[in-house]
């Protein structure tokens, strides 16, 4: 399934036309990753692991002081490696996981024109 110099990707019903330079972002397209981020930020937030004065103004715009930072990826890669339980398939995984598997199905889209599954969450 080809359109013109776009590929095109079918999820469920709908058809979504992709730029071929779209499939090297493809890491950072994926559709959950966005509001899995916002509950790390919430949940950074609200437990006080960050907070306001860890923020410094620079030349180039507000940036994390080292100790945020540190905080911040140090319960990033927490928050993508924990196991939950995937009330869809009732097996083990996370979100590291789930990431590399909507990486697969998005190349088997893209290549194979097979359906994208999307990973549903269910807090």
């Amino acid at each position: 399934m080809q359109a013109g110099p776009y590929g095109a990707c079918r999820s469920g019903t709908a058809l979504f036309r992709i730029r071929p330079d779209a499939a090297r972002t493809v890491r950072h397209r994926v559709e959950f990753r966005s509001p899995q981020i916002d509950r790390l930020v919430l949940y950074l937030i609200n437990f006080g692991v960050v907070k306001p004065s860890d923020f410094e103004e620079k030349e180039r715009g507000v940036r994390m002081n080292d100790r945020a930072r540190k905080a911040y990826l140090q319960n990033y890669e927490k928050f993508m490696t924990t196991s939950f339980v995937n009330y869809g398939t009732r097996e083990s995984t996370n979100f590291r996981q789930i990431l590399r598997g909507n990486v697969v199905q998005l190349e088997k889209c893209l290549l194979k024109n097979e359906i994208f599954n999307s990973f549903i969450f269910y807090a």
